[in-house]
Parts: structure tokens; sequence; C-alpha cells
């Protein structure tokens, strides 16, 4: 069995903060693993949520597959990583 990664369990923390379901945490589970839960904090949701759905744009060079996020998922996603993971 794999070890699981600093992104992993910060990942699964911020899901049961947020409340969302298993599909939801490998989402944040994915963002965590390049970015701290507080490199956004202080930001905007609304700004980072904007960078989020640029970053989906299959030009934008980032490297995780972000098209796949509703707006519900990136609202969630960006009001979280705009508190630096805290509550």
């Amino acid at each position: 069995m794999n070890k699981p990664t600093r992104g992993t369990l910060l990942g699964l923390a911020a899901a049961a903060l947020l409340g969302l379901g298993a599909a939801d945490a490998g989402k944040i589970d994915e963002c965590l693993e390049c970015h701290f839960e507080d490199d956004f904090k202080g930001e905007l949701a609304g700004d980072i949520a904007q960078l989020i759905k640029d970053s989906a744009d299959a030009d934008s060079g980032h490297p995780s597959d972000l098209s796949g996020l509703t707006e519900e998922e990136i609202a969630e996603i960006a009001a979280h990583l705009a508190k630096g993971g805290e509550e």
C-alpha cells in the first residue's frame, strides 16, 4: 500500500471541512499536490475561482486537467483556498 502524501492528507482534511464527498476530495487533493492551502490566503474567492477557470483552459499549460470541475466545486475550492484552509 502506498503511503499517503501530504497533499492527500490535507486534501481529505479539507474535503471533510468543506463537507465534500469522496469524489470532490480527490479534486482538492490534486490542487494540494502543488499548492499549499495558504498560497491564496487573503485573495478574493471570486479571483481564485477565475484563476481555476482560466487554468481549466486546455491552452493554459496547467499540469492538471481541471476541465471537469463544476461551478459549485470551483466555488467551494476557491472559498477554502481564500481562507488559507482555515474555517
